[in-house]
């Protein structure tokens, strides 16, 4: 059983290892302690066999050298038959005595239950464990390369400050924007407690410059998709959370009349590109980012307008499960900002299951 726990969980494997090796260092102990009265018994079994076999032998060859012509008994006759009868009587003593097999499990027989009530402890705490350890939550990763939702997710990024005024009514002017999720789903039998996500570092491959830059992080926590703050959370068994990964918004003034020309149909589209390029006057550029929380200073980039190839390294982790590290590859330009090719790999393996 110690072998099979300690394929699966080395920490396991090392208790199971340490308990085997106690209940032999406790039965060694154990026949340490009982080692001198052992040895005591041998002594006098072999010493009884001295003094009994040999004076038999020697009782033998003088009572057959003796003569026999007369009936009468001599008295060295009869010292030598009551040695004959002594010595077998002491030989069956030695055959009978306390350290023989059977006496020998009547002496050690009260370790037999501590024993035994040992080892019964030790085989309940092992399978314990190992129910739990199956029971327990495990996470896994789902994606699709396909670029439809739920995990790519095109979205407005706010609305500017200075909203329009058209004919009764004010209409905000919203910032274009896109989002990539991952989902992660908890195949276990119990419920996975706090659940964080963090981004370890970013690296960058600039097309422009063709050079190659790593941004490294805390770790530091992203969002779970549709929460309000960076919190972990649980996910119960046979259930799912999505994870916000990777962000993206265009300013440039195309984009924005775009899009808004999408939610405002009867506005005339030249009369919104001047309200958006006289009286909002945005960047005029197209960025992106992780979803950390950047409400205060932290000495991270608010946006990166990097383009090229991205590997952003992520891990997964929880309370009561393994972690899971995993790392999202995008190739992004302002071009197609809202749709960029994005893959994600774990164990260096791409996953495209959604």
């Amino acid at each position: 059983m110690s072998i099979v726990m300690f394929t699966h969980n080395p920490r396991t494997g090392f208790l199971a290892m340490f308990h085997i090796s106690l209940i032999t260092l406790l039965l060694l102990g154990a026949l340490l302690v009982h080692s001198d009265s052992v040895a005591g018994q041998i002594a006098r079994g072999v010493e009884a066999i001295h003094t009994s076999v040999l004076p038999e032998s020697q009782a033998r060859r003088e009572l057959h050298n003796s003569p026999k012509g007369g009936t009468t008994e001599s008295p060295a006759s009869n010292r030598m038959q009551d040695q004959l009868r002594s010595g077998s009587r002491d030989s069956k003593d030695v055959s009978s005595s306390s350290w023989g097999i059977p006496n020998i499990l009547k002496e050690y027989g009260p370790l037999f239950p501590a024993i035994a009530t040992l080892i019964a402890a030790l085989v309940a705490l092992y399978l314990g464990d190992w129910k739990a350890r199956l029971r327990r939550p495990k996470l896994s990763l789902s994606f699709s390369q396909r670029k439809q939702f739920p995990y790519f997710h095109k979205l407005a990024f706010g609305s500017y400050d200075r909203p329009i005024d058209y004919y009764v009514e004010t209409v905000p002017i919203k910032k274009p924007g896109f989002n990539a999720r991952i989902k992660v789903y908890n195949g276990g039998e119990t419920t996975a407690k706090g659940v964080r996500a963090r981004v370890e570092r970013i690296v960058f491959q600039n097309k422009q410059v063709s050079e190659t830059t790593e941004m490294f992080y805390h770790p530091t926590a992203i969002k779970w998709s549709g929460e309000r703050d960076w919190r972990a959370v649980d996910i119960p068994p046979k259930s799912h959370f999505f994870l916000d990964v990777f962000w993206s918004t265009s300013e440039r003034v195309s984009d924005i009349v775009a899009y808004n020309h999408t939610l405002y149909k009867d506005i005339d589209v030249e009369l919104l590109r001047e309200i958006v390029r006289d009286d909002i006057r945005p960047l005029d550029e197209a960025y992106w980012n992780v979803w950390v929380d950047l409400s205060y200073d932290r000495g991270l980039p608010v946006r990166y307008g990097v383009q090229g190839n991205i590997a952003i390294h992520f891990i997964v982790n929880a309370e009561n499960s393994d972690p899971l590290p995993f790392e999202a590859l995008i190739d992004w330009s302002p071009d197609t900002y809202d749709c960029p090719s994005i893959r994600v790999r774990q164990d260096g393996k791409f996953i495209n299951n959604g």
